[in-house]
Formats: C-alpha cells, structure tokens, sequence
C-alpha cells in the first residue's frame, strides 16, 4: 500500500531520467489541486512512489494482478 500502487497517484518524468530520479516521483490526485496566483497556477501535491497516507485505494492495474 505505497503511492505507487494507488489509483489516485500519476507518475512524473525525470528530466533527464537517470537512475536515482527515475519513477521516485509523482502526483496525488485524490483531492483538488491547490490554486495559486489568482487561478493562474495549480498544484496537486508530490509524492515519492514508496510514500503513503490514510486515503489509499489500488489502482485498477493492481486488483487485476
């Protein structure tokens, strides 16, 4: 149960990918994003693929496994 695993969870691209970035990061879209400078700017909150919280749920792809 990891963010990684969870179907609220969206997978950043490390720019330029390299080992130590690669799939460690990502957005949680469980809630609405925070809106910034008059609307102009939204974000969702980052987390790392191995973090967890109480609001958990399985992504689609991992009840099929």
């Amino acid at each position: 149960m990891a963010c990684r695993t969870c179907r609220y969870w969206t997978e950043l691209a490390a720019e330029p990918p390299s080992f130590e970035t690669a799939h460690q990061q990502g957005l949680c879209r469980r809630n609405p994003p925070v809106v910034l400078a008059g609307e102009r700017h939204r974000l969702w909150p980052t987390t790392l693929w191995d973090d967890w919280c109480g609001e958990y749920e399985p992504s689609p792809s991992v009840e099929a496994d």
